[in-house]
């Protein structure tokens, strides 16, 4: 697992730890029914787009703007 990469060097399938800001963060729900969050992830390097599976609500849209880890 890598741990605080700058989120411009981070490729498909790595495992990070780390903190960045959350942006644009809503609930939506799949084909199948189930909810995720869809959000974005920043740092001064640049930013990812999440898709949070098996979505228990732990982080939001409330949460927009704030440090997540």
């Amino acid at each position: 697992m890598l741990q605080n990469p700058n989120l411009a060097d981070v490729r498909p399938g790595d495992e990070i730890d780390g903190f960045y800001l959350l942006t644009d963060a809503t609930v939506r729900t799949s084909s199948n029914g189930s909810r995720y969050l869809s959000a974005t992830l920043c740092d001064r390097s640049g930013s990812l787009d999440l898709k949070m599976w098996d979505y228990g609500e732990d982080i939001g849209p409330e949460d927009n703007g704030a440090a997540v880890r």
